[in-house]
């Protein structure tokens, strides 16, 4: 008989009716949850719900709710892998667009993958805020080299640059071209607004940008909103 994952839970009476408690909550014990030996990978077919992979594997289709406890999932509407078309829907709601979606960063990371030990000579040229980055290889008591870290330190901003603006019609977040002249153009994110002092921060610089921690600038230059295509002249 089938065991569905709501049948063991407690009932409760609700308004003169005998309803299934759906406050309470199921869980796995540590031990097994923890224990690796009883797992093992497997490939999903392609676009296939979990209803569909447990009849499939199980032969009963309401034991489903065996894969979504083991592989932590409480939300099997975005918890399970999404379809394509459903998956760049919701990047397109959450983003405004799939491109707007690749261009914005969402954090830097270290990545110390395939990065070579560097000599004592090197580390000791490094600033300070780098070489927290590295570890030192020793022979008995002496220092060789050095080697990256194996951890994928992640960074949230880069530099933050105030600019002042002729008007802050900006939305948090929203990518903007930062154009100085035709030569000189960066990139960035909108990390707040100042609306009283007619300024803007910007987070995730790249490309030209000015050393300063504030910028003004000639009435020539602005900064350009990707989203709907509108330009703010920077002063």
């Amino acid at each position: 008989m089938t065991t569905r994952f709501f049948d063991k839970l407690p009932t409760i009476k609700y308004n003169n009716c005998n309803c299934i408690d759906i406050t309470k909550r199921v869980e796995l014990l540590n031990s097994v949850n923890n224990n690796q030996y009883i797992y093992y990978p497997y490939d999903l077919q392609t676009y296939e719900r979990a209803d569909q992979f447990s009849n499939r594997y199980y032969g009963d289709s309401y034991l489903s709710w065996i894969l979504y406890l083991t592989n932590n999932i409480y939300d099997p509407l975005r918890g399970w892998y999404l379809q394509l078309s459903e998956l760049n829907e919701l990047i397109t709601l959450k983003y405004g667009s799939l491109q707007l979606a690749t261009q914005k960063t969402k954090f830097y990371r270290n990545n110390w993958v395939g990065v070579s030990n560097i000599l004592p000579s090197y580390y000791d040229a490094l600033p300070p805020i780098l070489k927290e980055y590295w570890q030192p290889v020793c022979i008995g008591y002496k220092i060789t080299s050095y080697d990256r870290i194996n951890i994928d330190w992640s960074v949230n901003t880069n530099r933050i640059i105030k600019y002042n603006v002729s008007n802050t019609s900006f939305i948090s977040d929203e990518v903007v071209d930062i154009v100085w002249n035709g030569n000189a153009m960066g990139q960035g994110q909108l990390l707040s607004i100042d609306s009283s002092s007619n300024s803007i921060f910007v987070q995730h610089v790249n490309g030209y940008f000015q050393e300063s921690f504030t910028n003004k600038i000639t009435a020539n230059s602005y900064i350009w909103t990707r989203k709907f295509c509108e330009y703010n002249i920077l002063y």
